[in-house]
């Protein structure tokens, strides 16, 4: 028999199973959460990504990505146009334009799946293609260098939900969960499909982001609330330029009428072709300025370009009169663009 002891350990060991079973048992995360549309939407997008069509590509982002890029599409067709307005003014400007457009896609499209050619050929492209070019799909499905790479088989590694505030407009914050869901191929490269949470039970994909072998994947497509304020962060920016460009021009033409002939930098004695300026005096907060003056007879030209960190400003070239000192700013998303221009400009 059992002691008194025992007896009433076993007991209280039983009323404590009881008791546990009980007990409601709370789950961390809702199951969605925990693996079901999370994971399903974000395998979708992958395989989108590494061996799917655009459509499905296109398809697998959140409404509002899509939308995006219904309105992108709109914007870069009315942008290629006015470009190609600026540059009708004469044949070479026009095909260098056109030449310009079209590397650009080739790019992004090395397997010429779209077939671009000419600047019609561009203006007829749909947002779903465009979003392909943007998120590298066309690079990485086109690249055979990667293609063992992409063609492996991917495991689901990793998963993390998580919530984060984020701006909501002016003088707002919100707080939204998302998830990321991590990609694994046997070279080691990993995709990770970052999704948000609606509600409880709805999950959109908003980006894929990665490498796979020397291919960068990425989800570039613009907002028109993102693409806004950074185009007045780069309009701030490149009103130093102007504001600079402006001083040296002035500069420039009191050299020019001191010595009768045009000064050939802005830096150095005015005796020696400089326009007595210090080299201190050429580098801004987000601009510097080369230390060339260009001359015609009747007209000088001077630039300004980015500083390190920020050369997403661009490039660009102030060309005026030495008379009256009347001007017109040009700004280039290139190098190559303002060197052309200069070359240009000095044959007359």
């Amino acid at each position: 028999m059992l002691s008194r002891t025992k007896l009433a350990a076993l007991v209280i060991l039983a009323v404590c199973a009881v008791s546990l079973l009980l007990v409601p048992q709370h789950n961390a995360q809702p199951r969605e959460v925990e693996g079901g549309q999370l994971q399903a939407k974000s395998e979708t997008a992958l395989k989108a990504m590494l061996s799917g069509t655009d459509v499905e590509l296109y398809n697998a982002f959140a409404p509002w990505i899509r939308g995006s890029a219904d309105w992108m599409q709109e914007v870069w067709v009315d942008s290629l146009k006015d470009e190609a307005k600026r540059a009708a003014k004469d044949e070479a400007s026009k095909a260098r334009h056109e030449a310009k457009q079209v590397k650009w896609v080739h790019k992004h499209d090395p397997a010429d799946r779209y077939k671009i050619r000419t600047l019609d050929d561009m203006l007829a492209l749909k947002p779903h293609q465009l979003l392909a070019i943007g998120c590298g799909q066309l690079r990485l499905q086109g690249n055979d260098k990667v293609k063992e790479r992409r063609e492996a088989k991917w495991h689901f590694v990793n998963r993390t939900v998580y919530q984060a505030v984020e701006p909501a407009g002016k003088n707002r914050t919100r707080a939204r969960t998302f998830g990321e869901v991590s990609f694994a191929n046997r070279f080691e490269d990993v995709l990770v499909v970052q999704c948000v949470a609606e509600t409880g039970n709805d999950w959109y994909v908003v980006d894929i982001a990665g490498k796979v072998g020397e291919e960068a994947v990425k989800c570039e497509v613009m907002s028109p609330a993102g693409d806004a304020q950074a185009a007045s962060a780069r309009d701030a920016k490149r009103a130093e330029g102007e504001q600079m460009l402006g001083s040296f021009k002035n500069q420039a033409r009191v050299a020019y009428a001191k010595m009768g002939s045009a000064p050939s930098s802005l830096t150095g004695k005015v005796e020696n072709g400089g326009c007595n300026m210090n080299a201190r005096e050429l580098v801004g907060q987000y601009c510097r300025g080369r230390d060339e003056v260009w001359s015609t007879a009747k007209q000088g030209a001077i630039a300004c370009e980015g500083t390190e960190g920020n050369e997403g400003i661009g490039y660009c070239l102030l060309i005026f009169t030495w008379a009256g000192g009347d001007g017109t700013f040009t700004w280039y998303d290139t190098q190559e663009e303002l060197e052309a221009d200069i070359k240009k400009f000095e044959k007359g």
